[in-house]
């Protein structure tokens, strides 16, 4: 799934085909994650859609019921980038409390890296890795 995103990022027509898969993805949270943390943090503005990173990532965290620190941390991420710094806040809050509560120790080191980056007003950019499916702290760095 990553490869073929990353096939969709690098083709010519990156933002009608990144659009065209977001309308006919399934509920794959999976999926739904990788699209919208394009969506959210990609620093080509064309690519970049933070009201479909919204409406992806509160989707694939519908589907878990909340309790998916990694998917909280992609809202949180799709917040801040359509301004909302304010969610983006509580939400990446309710990620670390998640991920406190099951010892995800990657997961808590990212989520305050990025809660550093929403309290002082930043979108978080990263171009995707074609060996690392998702953001780790060591890519904040």
């Amino acid at each position: 799934l990553h490869r073929a995103l990353l096939a969709l990022i690098n083709s010519s027509d990156a933002p009608t085909l990144l659009h065209q898969a977001a309308s006919s993805i399934p509920d794959s949270t999976v999926a739904l994650d990788e699209l919208a943390w394009v969506f959210a943090t990609h620093p080509n503005d064309e690519l970049r859609d933070g009201h479909e990173a919204v409406r992806l990532a509160e989707h694939a965290c519908t589907l878990t019921k909340r309790t998916n620190p990694l998917l909280l941390a992609t809202l949180a991420s799709a917040y801040a980038e359509t301004g909302n710094f304010s969610e983006a806040i509580n939400t990446i809050r309710e990620s670390i409390s998640k991920a406190r509560s099951s010892s995800d120790k990657d997961a808590i080191a990212l989520d305050e890296k990025l809660l550093g980056f929403f309290q002082s007003n930043e979108p978080i950019r990263q171009d995707p890795i074609p060996d690392k499916p998702r953001l780790s702290p060591v890519l904040l760095q």
